[in-house]
């Protein structure tokens, strides 16, 4: 069964040319619109799958002269998707989600400071 996937109920993580990610605080996922079709990841799935895209050798990619080096398939846990990527989409995909974790990352940090400053007995 395929979810629909409606913008109003999510937040942009990032953006770029290629793509974008979003969040559903509501339903606890990332929704990945890349290479025209959007793709659903639980927290976890999420940041499993930003590991095999950061695990790619693009050195290798670039420089193996076999048929096959310049093409990596990638299959998400648990989405119906299957990535096909050329070197240069694995450039554009590794864009995406680095600019998405930095922002996952720095909106945790700021809440955990807005967070202690609360807490905070400045005024005894």
């Amino acid at each position: 069964m395929r979810r629909s996937v409606t913008t109003d109920t999510l937040i942009e993580v990032f953006k770029t040319t290629t793509g974008a990610v979003f969040q559903s605080n509501r339903h606890c996922h990332y929704v990945m619109e890349f290479g025209g079709r959007s793709s659903i990841f639980k927290v976890r799935d999420f940041f499993h799958f930003l590991k095999e895209v950061e695990a790619i050798n693009l050195d290798e990619m670039a420089h193996n002269p076999s048929r096959t080096a310049d093409v990596v398939i990638l299959m998400p846990h648990f989405t119906d998707r299957c990535f096909v990527l050329t070197l240069p989409d694995v450039l554009n995909l590794k864009e995406l989600l680095h600019g998405a974790k930095f922002m996952i990352n720095l909106n945790s940090m700021v809440n955990e400071c807005l967070r202690n400053n609360l807490t905070a007995p400045y005024l005894d």
